[in-house]
């Protein structure tokens, strides 16, 4: 199934820049960011951009969710089974896909891929702006990073994310995503991001 948020192209610009992001210096404390460069390879357009646009600490996560859907017991309408997917409708209410009986295990024999994605996922948001979640290999930290890209390439900064959420939605001020408790009760929460 096509994920509507995802276009190869965004991937294109989240891996250029990121992989050039590592090769170069940044720049000094209080001078400009360097302008993206831009370069056509066989007809795509590519965006290069090694340092955060963003002065300051950028964009953040509110500490704790605005919003908590699910329970670990009692009325069944919040009991999540296994969330496929949420969204937060243009009234505010929020709409949860609960796909348990349609949860389907991998098998663990399965072959393991001979490359691995620089990133999870990828999700553009209201204004345009692509983030992308990098992928976490082996154990890691409370936080995850997520790498902000302007429409037109700019590489804006990260904005760190809680490893347990698994993001649904990114709005303009809001980032809406799962989240399993240590018994694997799920959740909904809803973040505000401040800028």
């Amino acid at each position: 199934m096509s994920n509507p948020g995802f276009h190869p192209f965004a991937l294109l610009l989240a891996t250029a820049a990121c992989a050039d992001a590592g090769d170069r210096p940044s720049p000094e404390e209080g001078s400009p960011a360097p302008e993206p460069i831009v370069r056509d390879s066989a007809g795509i357009r590519i965006v290069e951009s090694s340092a955060p646009a963003w002065d300051g600490d950028g964009w953040h996560l509110s500490d704790t969710p605005e919003v908590v859907i699910g329970r670990r017991e009692g009325d069944e309408r919040y009991l999540f089974g296994s969330i496929g997917g949420g969204l937060v409708l243009a009234d505010g209410r929020i709409a949860v896909l609960d796909r348990l009986a349609e949860v389907i295990e991998r098998v663990l024999s399965a072959p393991y891929p001979p490359h691995l994605p620089s990133f999870e996922w990828l999700h553009v948001d209201p204004g345009g702006n692509i983030w992308a979640g990098q992928r976490r290999y082996g154990a890691g930290s409370d936080m995850d990073e997520s790498f902000v890209f302007a429409k037109d390439g700019r590489y804006l900064g990260v904005v760190e994310v809680p490893a347990k959420l698994s993001v649904l939605q990114i709005g303009s001020d809001f980032i809406l995503a799962q989240f399993s408790d240590d018994l694997d009760a799920q959740y909904v929460h809803l973040h505000r991001i401040g800028k």
